[in-house]
């Protein structure tokens, strides 16, 4: 395996651990787990060479007071063999545990037609990492994963990448798996951030949303943006949802602050109430960590407490079904209220129930609880066609549950000196 020359930014950082679970216990880690913070303690997130959106600061781009990147050091620290970004995230899986995601798509169950997805996983090419995930030994992990991440050299120029996934089982064990093919770093799309960094943010937005609410804006798969009110103290909770039965029930599925624990750490999520929703359907909702954009202090909406979600949109059929309806008429309105982000189907404009019906499904699919938000406050606004709607009857119960899945400026290092003592 590939020996890097640990000095400067690449050493370790002075004490008696040269690695752990998340990876090595290196002076670039040291640094940018301190960037991490001071960008998360901002209420903004972080990406690493890759961002999916611009309004995250990426921690490579960062400068210290000499106007130099931290990229650009650490690519210097390495040697520039296969393209700026490809350095830089074949160092990411030399040393660390790594959070990644590859563009993929994938056909929607229930619904004709494809979406955007990714393929989420935990992955390394450091044996010390497969050695603690799996509780054994440097030795015995070297025996079964050392031939696979031998050839971890820098001097590829096929932007390929040898790795093994870290995967956890339905039982809880842990277990590592080794892909059949190297990882393409040149793929369009990829992603790959240190889940130490992940770690550092996590524990700072808990902080945050321990004492306050906070609403939390993340991208989806499909790229939509998403806001979810979270916090993480029950008295605080409480002042909002008066059923602790209910409450309680929901609490003890939340995210607790114990990262490493997450059942859903290897893709990346973790769950959280979503303030404001009815206790009575599943108010649990998964933000993907690494797609957070921002995160700010708010005050909890009570508009859909009350409201049904699991029954919003069987009920909004069925009663639209039950009239006969003006097409015209009923579209303007669905247009006046901005339901959706279209109020066509196939490019036409809805003109039958059918096609409604269509519409319906194919805009949940794209938007999901936000759009059937839309569809309770459309009835609620039109009993015309909705009468007597308050949005608490339980009518029409789905035979599935809602979709519940599924994230500006420089920043300089300020007080971060790259030239302190790295020897």
């Amino acid at each position: 395996m590939l020996e890097l020359n640990r000095v400067g930014i690449l050493s370790y950082i002075k004490g008696n651990e040269t690695h752990d679970l998340l990876g090595e216990k290196t002076n670039f880690r040291l640094l940018s787990s301190g960037l991490v913070n001071r960008v998360a303690s901002s209420n903004k997130w972080f990406g690493f060479a890759t961002r999916v959106s611009d309004e995250l600061i990426d921690i490579f781009s960062l400068e210290n007071k000499n106007g130099e990147k931290l990229g650009h050091i650490l690519e210097e620290a390495l040697g520039d063999y296969d393209g700026y970004r490809n350095t830089l995230y074949r160092y990411l899986l030399h040393d660390y545990l790594c959070y990644c995601e590859i563009p993929t798509v994938i056909r929607q169950r229930d619904y004709s037609g494809f979406k955007d997805s990714y393929n989420k996983s935990l992955v390394t090419a450091n044996i010390n990492v497969v050695a603690e995930w799996l509780g054994i030994s440097i030795d015995e992990a070297l025996v079964k994963y050392g031939s696979r991440l031998d050839n971890c050299g820098f001097d590829r120029e096929d932007g390929m990448y040898p790795y093994v996934k870290l995967t956890v089982a339905k039982n809880g064990e842990r277990k590592v798996s080794k892909p059949r093919k190297d990882l393409d770093l040149t793929q369009r799309g990829i992603r790959i951030v240190p889940l130490y960094a992940i770690k550092v943010g996590m524990q700072v937005l808990f902080e945050k949303a321990s004492k306050d609410f906070y609403n939390v804006t993340f991208i989806k798969d499909s790229g939509q943006r998403r806001d979810i009110t979270v916090c993480f103290d029950y008295d605080k909770l409480h002042s909002v949802y008066k059923d602790e039965g209910l409450l309680r029930e929901a609490y003890e599925g939340q995210y607790a602050g114990d990262f490493l624990n997450v059942k859903t750490l290897e893709r990346g999520y973790v769950r959280v109430i979503e303030v404001g929703t009815n206790l009575k359907n599943y108010a649990l909702r998964s933000i993907n960590m690494a797609r957070i954009i921002k995160f700010e202090k708010t005050e909890p909406d009570t508009t859909f407490i009350n409201i049904d979600l699991d029954t919003v949109k069987s009920t909004f059929l069925r009663k639209v079904d039950s009239h006969s309806i003006n097409y015209k008429e009923f579209v303007d309105m669905l247009d006046v209220m901005q339901i959706g982000s279209t109020r066509n189907h196939n490019g036409k404009r809805i003109s039958s129930n059918a096609e409604l019906e269509n519409w319906v499904e194919a805009q949940e699919v794209l938007l999901s609880t936000p759009f059937i938000k839309q569809l309770a406050l459309f009835m609620i606004a039109n009993p015309i066609w909705f009468d007597g709607y308050t949005g608490e009857e339980g009518l029409d119960k789905p035979e599935d549950a809602l979709n519940n899945s599924q994230d500006d400026g420089e920043l300089e290092f300020g007080d971060f000196d790259l030239d302190f003592d790295l020897n």
